[in-house]
């Protein structure tokens, strides 16, 4: 039986780290680790497990042998780096770090410890996206030409904290933009989807409608606007917005030679022929899809079994390095190359 803590106690270990580990057969939850011992308590409460007084009581702990990393980003390296040097395996909450630089160090230690290291890129395990790259690879509908992304919301604070006037003044030095709260999430599922790496970017990325408590605009982007080459050629656009306030948002489409694969997130996949045929992919999700058990029970599974993840920290620093893109897109108005240095 694999031995699992969690550090940090917020809404992702609440909705999905705690339940997930604490459901999963081949692993046990052992305890809670957060800047808040009294938060770390109750969630010790709840899963009657232990409470640590500290990240470094519990990393010092030799019977624990992973932990999932659920802090906010601007704390990731410190916290991975010390995960690595007690020797746990690590999964971490996307996105990886604040930047590549952090990443970059973040890779290195990983390598240096032997362990493992996981991104917790959730949409990988969509049962939509997973069947929309089995029908691109099978080849019916020939080569993919270009693609279509989005997904929105209506911002952190409804998600976490709901509509807290102070939010963005208290917390946006923690979280980055919608980018690397929302949009690496599309970054890394179009790169699992067409089974290819990014060449370049052009991108525009304000702010138009969050602001600090003072009414001024926040000083990271709200929405974002790409526009994507892949190195096989494919191009497509991708759209990510913290200022949903309606309808969801959430599908993609892949344009190919012989029709379009449609997927609508938690509804299935639909596939139009160019002869005019349509066919219905229905998808079967259980409650633990909902609510997104999925990149966790990879990594426990991974842990039980003795295997690498199927995600990696290379793949938390290829999203880090289109994120740099995309940033330097924006503020120099140009396309950007993506970085690929050696891993």
């Amino acid at each position: 039986m694999v031995r699992i803590g969690i550090i940090g106690c917020g809404a992702i270990a609440r909705k999905r780290h705690a339940p997930a580990c604490a459901a999963h057969a081949r692993t046990q939850l052992v305890g809670f680790a957060d800047a808040s011992v009294e938060r770390a308590r109750e969630m010790a409460e709840q899963y009657g497990c232990r409470a640590y007084e500290s990240i470094e009581a519990m990393l010092s702990d030799a019977g624990i042998e992973a932990v999932c990393v659920c802090v906010p980003e601007q704390f990731h390296e410190d916290v991975v780096l010390k995960c690595f040097a007690a020797g746990k395996h690590v999964l971490l909450e996307k996105p990886m770090a604040m930047n590549v630089e952090e990443s970059e160090r973040i890779v290195e230690a990983w390598k240096k410890a032997g362990t493992r290291l996981m991104i917790a890129f959730s949409q990988r395990f969509y049962e939509e996206h997973i069947l929309a790259a089995r029908l691109l690879r099978e080849g019916s509908l020939g080569k993919a030409i270009s693609f279509r992304s989005y997904l929105s919301n209506p911002g952190v604070e409804y998600a976490v904290y709901g509509a807290d006037r102070e939010f963005y003044d208290k917390r946006l030095k923690n979280i980055g933009g919608v980018m690397s709260n929302v949009g690496c999430h599309r970054i890394d599922l179009i790169r699992y989807i067409f089974d290819t790496e990014y060449d370049s970017v052009f991108a525009f990325t304000p702010a138009l409608n969050k602001r600090f408590s003072d009414g001024s605009l926040i000083d990271r982007e709200d929405h974002a606007m790409l526009t994507l080459k892949l190195e096989n050629g494919v191009c497509g656009t991708l759209f990510t917005s913290w200022c949903n306030y309606g309808a969801p948002d959430v599908g993609t489409e892949i344009f190919c030679e012989r029709g379009v694969i449609r997927t609508y997130d938690g509804e299935g996949v639909r596939v139009y022929r160019k002869d005019g045929g349509v066919t219905e992919y229905a998808v079967a999700h259980t409650q633990e899809d909902v609510d997104g058990f999925g990149v966790v029970n990879s990594f426990l599974d991974s842990m039980a079994d003795g295997v690498q993840t199927c995600v990696t920290g290379y793949d938390g620093l290829i999203c880090m390095r289109v994120l740099d893109a995309v940033e330097r897109s924006n503020r120099e108005g140009r396309w950007v190359l993506v970085a690929h240095e050696n891993e």
